[in-house]
């Protein structure tokens, strides 16, 4: 009977103690792939490109301590080259990859306090993303035989789905993040995702890529 009191009285203090926020955040992200490749006639190489996010969060914290939920849209951009060789000849192709994911997180943080108005947020979480569009440009340029030739640019849609397909639909992995908070409804952050799925999955190349994204955004406290 006493446990169930103390348990009581717990709940009680916390909820009184406990704290609703939502809030809007935007920013821009660089991305870069985790790569593994085991098909020895094919040499790629993935560079980093920019890209942009937006999102709506919302959490609930006691004291120090916060959960936190959300749903984001962003634009994660990067270009692929392959280098294609045998006794015959090579070919060297180019594509510039802009895959738009629907981002949820789930997880949680503590927030310390560095002066009367100012605090720092540590947190992470793990996240799913859903691909909902983008685009990809694609160049290639192939030598056969001592002839040279390079085909017509292509500007299309991303295909998602596995085997053949340009890139995989869905994404999962782990975020890490600090923020400073100021003047209550202001914040400024920085988080790195670490993406755990092969997001390319290819019958061709047996290629394996991962995708990394550090990302800086502004918040805005809409209810704090």
């Amino acid at each position: 009977m006493r446990l169930l009191l103390i348990m009581f009285l717990f709940f009680v203090c916390g909820y009184a103690n406990a704290q609703f926020t939502l809030l809007v955040s935007g920013g821009l992200n660089s991305n870069a792939i985790k790569q593994k490749t085991t098909n020895g006639y094919i040499y790629s190489n993935y560079q980093t490109r920019s890209g942009w996010q937006f999102a709506l969060q919302a959490s609930y914290g006691i004291k120090h301590w916060y959960v936190f939920s959300g749903a984001g849209i962003s634009e994660n951009s990067f270009v692929h080259t392959s280098l294609t060789t045998n006794p015959a000849g090579s070919g060297n192709d180019t594509i510039n990859y802009h895959p738009v994911y629907l981002t949820v997180p789930v997880g949680g943080g503590y927030e310390f306090t560095l002066k009367p108005k100012v605090f720092l947020r540590l947190f992470t979480a793990f996240y799913v993303s859903e691909a909902i569009g983008g685009s990809l440009y694609q160049r290639y340029r192939s030598c056969w035989e001592a002839a040279c030739m390079e085909q017509p640019p292509i500007s299309r849609q991303i295909k998602y789905g596995s085997g053949g397909d340009d890139l995989s639909k869905t994404n999962t992995g782990l975020q890490f993040g600090a923020a400073i908070r100021a003047w209550k409804r202001i914040e400024f952050g920085c988080t790195y995702l670490m993406g755990l799925k092969n997001i390319a999955p290819s019958d061709i190349t047996s290629e394996n890529i991962k995708l990394r994204t550090f990302a800086v955004d502004a918040k805005f406290y809409i209810i704090k």
